[in-house]
């Protein structure tokens, strides 16, 4: 399972009309059809009543991934929920994804929101779309704070997305949490402070407890030397526990980064 990092490229999809409100059958007799008086009869939000009908699983796995990891690019939903045909056979255009999220959006569940200096528009949750994935999801507290998405690590938080979904298509990782996630939950979690705060959480196949860092620009020295002795004192002090995180793992884009982290990490193999 592949996926190119430096592909980011995803057709701009268009609109389609929202539903049409009940005011519209009683001048159905009188209005020519397609006509811009029909048009402005029309309303911008369905029925949430309605629209649970027409939402599949699958929507609402993309709704919660969206509001897990603030944002995504169209070629990442692709291959986390688009890939496979029902047969488990594989897609070979993303057509078909294109098609879902374009009706996601007519919905009123989701929206692209633009970023300068960004080539393509990026997919994220909208209020209307949150309170829907609240209501169907009840287990979650879903928040809905929206920011402005923030160029500077923009990319970083693209590439989790796709690390994620690249682990999760391996069977190698469940019950992801994102930062989001974790920085909603409390001040300390797993005994780490918002400061170390891991870019995911998630258990492997052996249903362990895994912290995850993405590294994608090399940090100072002793950035790093203080992180990866506040894991170490960490996973020591849940060893005698079933909750916490037992390992660590590191995700590298470049060998310099790699390198310098195995030889900081390689005394402790038992949690990196």
């Amino acid at each position: 399972f592949n996926i190119n990092m430096n592909t980011y490229s995803f057709p701009l999809v268009r609109s389609s009309r929202h539903k049409q409100s009940p005011c519209y059958a009683s001048f159905v007799q009188l209005l020519k059809p397609g006509s811009r008086i029909m048009h402005a009869l029309q309303i911008h939000q369905p029925e949430p009543r309605n629209l649970h009908r027409a939402l599949t699983i699958r929507d609402f796995q993309i709704l919660k991934f969206l509001w897990e990891m603030k944002f995504a690019d169209g070629l990442t939903l692709h291959y986390g929920f688009f890939q496979t045909h029902k047969d488990n056979s594989q897609r070979t255009s993303t057509k078909y994804a294109i098609n879902r999220l374009t009706k996601l959006k007519a919905l009123g569940c989701v929206d692209r929101e633009a970023v300068l200096g960004y080539p393509t528009k990026l997919f994220r949750l909208t209020k209307f779309g949150a309170s829907l994935l609240q209501s169907n999801c009840p287990e979650i507290e879903v928040n809905y704070d929206r920011q402005p998405i923030d160029f500077h690590t923009l990319l970083h938080d693209l590439k989790v997305s796709r690390v994620r979904v690249a682990l999760e298509h391996l069977k190698r990782a469940s019950n992801w949490q994102s930062e989001r996630v974790l920085k909603q939950k409390s001040t300390i979690v797993y005994g780490l402070s918002k400061q170390y705060m891991p870019d995911g959480v998630y258990n492997s196949r052996d249903g362990e407890l895994v912290a995850f860092e993405l590294e994608i620009a090399r940090k100072s020295l002793a950035r790093y030397k203080d992180k990866i002795q506040k894991y170490v004192q960490v996973i020591r002090a849940n060893s005698s526990s079933s909750l916490g995180f037992k390992r660590v793992l590191f995700v590298c884009e470049h060998d310099p980064i790699f390198e310098l982290l195995s030889e900081q990490t390689q005394i402790f193999p038992e949690f990196f």
